[in-house]
């Protein structure tokens, strides 16, 4: 009997997955942004699966899942992407970073010579979500041979060193979903404020309405706005649990769309 274990995934993995299966495009200001590329919005994104299947050495098999594993191609050439989302800081991440990118190096190795295959490690990034500031751009790991040694740099982009307005300026609408990770250290303050709250809501309204303003530049068709709000609403219903006005402010803002009531809207 071969036993099969399989690693549950968070809320917020779920919706990172779920914005990149139906809008790949949202995911390039991103990729533009963490790794210094001009991507255009006409580039092609290809998904690739992201589970992981292990057999051990007492015959288990392990199935776990990375976050994103994606190709941008544009003017013919190809890059892979591999994206890990995490929730909070841990000291397994560099170590299941060198495991996904391994793997998939394997699934896409280039035969040079009868004697001879390449491996190329994709392109690696993460992005933290619970983060309280201060933590490096970037970390890496190293692969060491007996002849050469070489350094697989990840850039690190931190919700707790971020604004939404720094999300919007920069087009990086892919993360507004998670805007309330950048004020995560405030909840309990928020919760117990009328003034906070108001703000708060008053920055949901501004994303909303950004992301109506991207489907009215044609930038995202009507189904991903829908998604896009839908997402916001579940990742702020996820993290906000022990914040019920937060919570209960928030399904009311999205589920009836009052923030097109507010004024200066038609």
């Amino acid at each position: 009997i071969v036993q099969e274990t399989q690693e549950s995934s968070t809320p917020y993995d779920d919706i990172v997955r779920t914005l990149l299966h139906d809008s790949a495009e949202s995911i390039i200001p991103v990729v533009n942004h963490m790794f210094g590329k001009t991507y255009s919005d006409k580039a092609e994104i290809t998904t690739y699966t992201t589970e992981h299947v292990r057999k051990r050495a007492n015959g288990k098999v392990v199935r776990r899942n990375s976050d994103l594993h994606f190709a941008v191609t544009e003017k013919g050439q190809t890059d892979e992407y591999h994206y890990e989302v995490q929730t909070a800081p841990d000291g397994s991440i560099l170590m299941r970073f060198f495991e996904y990118d391994t793997h998939m190096a394997f699934g896409r190795r280039e035969q040079v010579g009868p004697l001879h295959e390449r491996y190329r490690l994709p392109n690696a990034g993460l992005i933290c979500l619970r983060s309280y500031g201060g933590r490096p751009k970037e970390m890496r790991y190293t692969v060491v041979t007996s002849e050469t040694e070489a350094d697989h740099v990840i850039p690190v982009l931190s919700m707790g060193d971020t604004t939404v307005s720094k999300l919007i300026e920069g087009d990086l609408f892919f993360l507004l979903p998670f805007f309330l990770f950048c004020h995560v250290k405030e909840l309990e303050k928020i919760e117990k404020s009328p003034e906070r709250l108001e703000e708060l809501f008053a920055e949901e309204r501004r994303i909303a309405e950004f992301y109506e303003s991207l489907e009215k530049k044609e930038r995202l068709k009507a189904a991903e706005l829908d998604l896009f709000l839908e997402m916001t609403k579940r990742a702020v219903q996820n993290l906000a649990l022990e914040q019920p006005r937060i919570k209960e402010g928030t399904e009311k803002l999205w589920e009836d769309k009052s923030y097109l009531t507010q004024p200066g809207k038609q």
